[in-house]
């Protein structure tokens, strides 16, 4: 084998969530094994981007082994998950970092928008995690916002008008 063959990357695993790809490349480089990940902050910073674990050809048989009994959520796994049903065994765990110390929530629910909170029953199925002090729905994610983009696309229009307005007006004086 020829040194370019020696460092020749492959994929390991493909189409991971960053997190899931941070756990295996933190367990395969305990174990000796060079791990790199593609697009790596982007995917970091992006929830919706998934990335590759690519390792040397040469480490494809140890990782192989190291990585037999490690199993990792799969997509159709997570959407059973967040659609109320369970993996066998498996507690529930907040959808932005994970934790596990989540509880259903009732009360007001704050918004991004100052002043505003949502009303939140015990119908409306709440969750608040106490580790990153953020709420959300269970259940199916609905395609609740249309409201919201709405009103800032209403928003962003008319000042874009006023401020077209505004600069004929200047030229007219």
């Amino acid at each position: 084998m020829n040194e370019h063959d020696y460092n020749r990357l492959v994929p390991l695993r493909t189409y991971l969530d960053a997190p899931q790809a941070q756990m295996l490349k933190t367990y395969l480089d305990a174990q000796g094994i060079m791990v790199f990940l593609n697009a790596e902050h982007v995917a970091a910073m992006n929830e919706g981007l998934k990335t590759d674990i690519l390792i040397r050809e040469i480490d494809r048989v140890r990782a192989e082994a190291a990585l037999k009994n490690i199993e990792v959520l799969s997509y159709h796994q997570k959407h059973q998950l967040y659609e109320g049903e369970t993996i066998e065994n498996e507690p529930p765990s907040c959808r932005q970092c994970g934790a596990m110390d989540i509880h259903a929530f009732t009360g007001e629910v704050p918004t991004l928008i100052p002043g505003i909170r949502i009303a939140a029953g015990i119908e409306d199925a709440w969750v608040h995690c106490s580790n990153c002090d953020s709420y959300y729905r269970e259940g199916k994610r609905r395609f609740s916002s249309v409201a919201v983009a709405f009103m800032w696309a209403a928003t962003l229009g008319l000042s874009a008008l006023c401020l077209y307005w505004l600069i004929t007006w200047l030229r007219w004086l």
